[in-house]
């Protein structure tokens, strides 16, 4: 397995043959296997796949042909082949050269590209997008050029310019974005310097400094920022240092060590935190060693471990 991605209610993994696998809920095809059977074992969806995602109700993916597939639920146009439709197997919704990174919200996805642009697609209603209108877009759109890395909360986004800065845009109730308000920002905003990584879970973020410290930013009821506290903050507030690595998603936060350690805090209802229990955790807690790479939701945990060879 060389990559991992947790949607809401179903895995997808890549191997290193190109094939990528999927599992878990299906009703809304998510699984992209021409069925709406729930699948308790991985079956296989595509090979020849250069990276992959899983969303809400959904999936994508890019062929190392260069085209672009998704299948799943099409509200909101999220699929981005031009209907609202849903799909059961992929379809393809265009070609692009050479895929980095893909982020999903929850009705609006976005996608890097090796040449810096930014494109997106979907939702627009809390102006995820960026494009300062409420609106909702049924194909990519180019939105910006310059930038290292991309994130997307169920409502908002975040962006890393190669320059290091931070941009937010988007949902805010909950002061998620960090910019000190709880007004929702309908364009690209500069929230901060020196990043390294960003990313965003239901209504809270994460930022991952050059110098390997974490903060965090906004809702905090049942632990999201891990920093011993359950109160809200609209601003970025520190919460370790020695990272190299986030996740975030739904209400649950997690961060690997430059040991290789993985910590994990927020809320703990499957058990994903490892505890011994399920009660929440307002503080990071170390879950296990060894670990390579990490996806999450509020009810697993996926993860990559390393492998020494001697």
């Amino acid at each position: 397995v060389v990559a991992i991605a947790a949607g809401d209610n179903h895995t997808v993994y890549a191997k290193n043959d190109g094939s990528i696998w999927a599992c878990g809920i299906n009703d809304v095809g998510q699984l992209g296997d021409g069925t709406f059977t729930r699948k308790s074992s991985p079956v296989m969806i595509s090979n020849n796949v250069s990276i992959a995602a899983a969303g809400d109700g959904r999936t994508i993916f890019q062929k190392s042909d260069g085209t672009l597939w998704t299948a799943g639920n099409n509200i909101f146009y999220r699929l981005g082949d031009g209907t609202n439709a849903s799909k059961s197997s992929p379809v393809q919704i265009g070609t692009v050269d050479g895929i980095t990174q893909i982020a999903t919200g929850d009705y609006h996805t976005l996608y890097l590209t090796k040449d810096g642009t930014l494109w997106g697609f979907g939702y627009n209603g809390d102006y995820e997008l960026g494009l300062n209108e409420y609106s909702v877009y049924a194909n990519p759109e180019k939105l910006m050029t310059g930038i290292a890395q991309v994130a997307a909360g169920s409502y908002c986004s975040l962006i890393v310019k190669t320059d290091g800065s931070l941009w937010a845009v988007g949902e805010n109730w909950s002061g998620q974005l960090g910019d000190g308000t709880n007004t929702d920002v309908t364009s690209w905003s500069k929230i901060m310097d020196d990043v390294a990584k960003g990313d965003a879970g239901y209504y809270h973020s994460l930022v991952l400094k050059k110098d390997g410290s974490l903060w965090a930013a906004g809702q905090n009821w049942f632990g999201s920022l891990g920093n011993g506290t359950t109160e809200s903050s609209a601003v970025f507030v520190k919460v370790m240092d020695g990272v190299v690595d986030v996740a975030a998603n739904g209400y649950t936060s997690m961060a690997i060590k430059s040991d290789g350690s993985l910590w994990g805090w927020g809320p703990n209802w499957g058990g994903m935190l490892n505890t011994g229990d399920y009660s929440n955790q307002i503080s990071h807690v170390k879950i296990t060693d060894g670990v390579a790479s990490v996806s999450t939701n509020d009810s697993y945990v996926l993860i990559t471990k390393t492998v020494s060879y001697r």
